[in-house]
């Protein structure tokens, strides 16, 4: 992946994860993650497809980048400025369709991808650029899009402490 990012506000899941590398062997705690992945990754998709922050946004580091992703949490993104929409690229038949937000070409929504070990999974966007959207700049206002949702995050936890009951058996 490029950036990592890290989201914040899943105490019950950090407290979970901690326990799960405590007591778990390594392939047991890998393939949990690999379903963490696979459901942030779901959403991800999700929120591209309805151009919509995820209820926990990821932030990079960095001076006023959690707070300009979590001031987005949850809510559509930001529409197109005019010029953005007037110049975007359609081919032959340019200026015909619907202007999808973040997905101009696809390579940014086509790019997500997962990485886990047994320690931790990182999800999200092998394109540079897409931590700008992630957290916005001067010009581009935050789009986040990656990110958990209450729901997954709930699953994910049940998940874990239930594997961590099986291993302490």
């Amino acid at each position: 992946m490029g950036s990592g990012v890290k989201v914040e506000g899943l105490r019950n899941v950090n407290a979970a994860l901690a326990r799960m590398q405590a007591v778990m062997a390594p392939a047991q705690r890998r393939r949990l993650l690999l379903a963490a992945g696979a459901a942030v990754s779901r959403y991800i998709h999700k929120c591209f497809a309805e151009e919509r922050a995820p209820e926990w946004p990821a932030s990079l580091p960095g001076a006023g980048a959690a707070r300009s992703a979590n001031a987005a949490a949850g809510r559509p993104w930001e529409p197109l400025a005019e010029a953005t929409i007037a110049g975007r690229r359609k081919g032959p038949k340019k200026g015909q369709g619907q202007v999808r937000i973040l997905q101009d070409t696809g390579n940014l929504r086509k790019s997500v991808g997962m990485f886990a070990t047994s320690d931790y999974v990182e999800v999200g966007s092998r394109e540079p650029y897409g931590h700008y959207h992630q957290t916005g700049t001067k010009r581009v206002p935050a789009r986040p899009f990656v990110g958990w949702n209450r729901r997954d995050a709930w699953e994910f936890e049940k998940r874990v402490w239930a594997a961590i009951e099986r291993a302490a058996r």
